[in-house]
């Protein structure tokens, strides 16, 4: 705890407390120093509403903060436990934690993780163990401090009995439904060759931390001679991407973005890695939209983000409508000139009033084959195998709701070629 002193001298701390016996154990190791007047300390507590215990335990959090006069905050959710529960929690979690940090000036916010969660999570992540863009508890937000990472749990709760600080045990930590608690209580105790295969898992983690590292004292010295911000873009030297390996070039392209909009952008592997080839290839003037309001240009010198304003992102198709890398054009229909293909869209002339709008394709979305079935356009994307990088930018056309064309592949099952009044629609690229 000295180097933990020594460290905050005159900061201002949030400590994330959730009333169990890791964030109690680690308020009470920071408390001492507190009635020192070494540091500050607020309490941020999330309460998620999932069990018998979740009043008592904000209750015992508001309490200590009264007691020994810390600021205390709270956030209440009614948080459904079946659908995605750890995902959606630890968004609610860390943005409430940044909110008040940005709010209140804290200079650093304070997690109790300990050496049994890392463990947990290298087992579950499983990921190559080259990949050093993906590290447990390493967010490139420096001010996230994870104090007892090098504690195992035994040895927090035997602090925690020895001086008998109260806390409270949440009944859905032996929940077996969550995989967490699945892999805490029923994985990780039987491995054959435990011991071994958790010093191999830590090994990996250090090498790939210090991969990290590396990366990171690199890039401080490449920044500024490779990456140009403005005010709604950002460039990227592409023979500087060129040049990095493939974790490097996704830190760096997440990283830019979040700088820039907040957003942590994440993608599959097999994604990043279409993405990296194509970087490394000679192709240019390729869009690329990496999210609804994010697209990228990839040009011969440089890597293109801009960050569309909402109007861009949904854009109603006119004659020399423009959209990403696409053109549309509207003619009247001819019935020996205008013929039925992908690139090509005959519909009536009054659905041009009711307005036809261009957007990207989002998962889960269908097109009808006929009166009374439809079917997933991923699933049209793996027929005609459509590369993965370049689906998230894929233009789909609707009118009053319904996707009537998916331009270049297939449209939604229609008679409209009996109606009066016909237009057409071709697509360029």
């Amino acid at each position: 705890m000295t180097k933990y002193s020594n460290y905050f001298k005159n900061k201002k701390l949030l400590l994330a407390v959730s009333g169990g016996v890791d964030s109690i154990y680690m308020y009470h190791l920071f408390l001492k120093s507190f009635r020192k007047n070494l540091f500050q300390i607020g309490l941020a507590h999330v309460n998620y509403n999932t069990s018998s215990t979740s009043n008592k335990s904000m209750k015992l959090c508001k309490k200590l903060s009264i007691k020994n006069n810390h600021s205390f905050y709270v956030k209440e959710v009614n948080l459904r436990t079946e659908s995605n529960f750890e995902n959606n929690a630890r968004t609610i979690r860390y943005n409430f934690f940044n909110s008040i940090m940005k709010n209140e000036n804290y200079d650093y916010i304070l997690t109790a993780h300990n050496k049994d969660d890392l463990i947990e999570t290298l087992y579950m992540q499983n990921t190559n163990r080259d990949d050093y863009s993906s590290i447990p508890f390493n967010q490139e937000n420096h001010f996230i401090i994870r104090p007892l990472i090098n504690l195992n749990r035994s040895e927090i709760e035997k602090e925690v009995k020895k001086y008998n600080y109260k806390f409270y045990e949440d009944p859905t930590n032996k929940d077996l439904k969550y995989k967490r608690n699945f892999v805490r209580h029923k994985v990780i105790p039987q491995l054959k060759n435990k011991n071994l295969k958790i010093k191999e898992l830590l090994k990996i983690y250090q090498n790939k931390r210090k991969m990290y590292n590396n990366f990171l004292n690199r890039y401080k010295e490449e920044k500024n001679a490779s990456i140009f911000e403005g005010a709604n873009f950002i460039e990227i030297n592409r023979n500087y991407l060129k040049s990095i390996d493939i974790y490097a070039f996704k830190l760096i392209l997440q990283g830019a973005i979040k700088n820039k909009s907040n957003q942590l952008i994440k993608k599959t592997n097999k994604y990043w890695s279409e993405f990296y080839r194509l970087i490394k290839s000679d192709k240019k003037n390729i869009y690329q939209n990496i999210s609804n309001d994010i697209r990228i240009l990839i040009q011969d010198d440089k890597l293109s983000v801009s960050f569309l304003k909402k109007s861009e992102v949904c854009k109603k198709i006119n004659n020399n409508t423009i959209w990403m890398n696409y053109r549309f054009n509207i003619s009247s229909y001819q019935k020996n000139k205008n013929k039925k293909n992908g690139n090509t869209f005959i519909f009536p002339e009054s659905m041009y009033s009711d307005g036809l709008y261009i957007r990207k394709w989002m998962h889960g979305d269908r097109y009808l084959i006929s009166k009374d079935r439809s079917k997933n356009i991923s699933d049209l994307f793996n027929e005609k195998k459509v590369k993965t990088i370049l689906r998230s930018n894929y233009p789909v056309v609707i009118c009053n709701g319904r996707i009537e064309w998916v331009p270049g592949l297939a449209h939604s099952a229609n008679n409209y070629l009996k109606s009066d009044n016909l237009l057409s629609i071709t697509m360029e690229k």
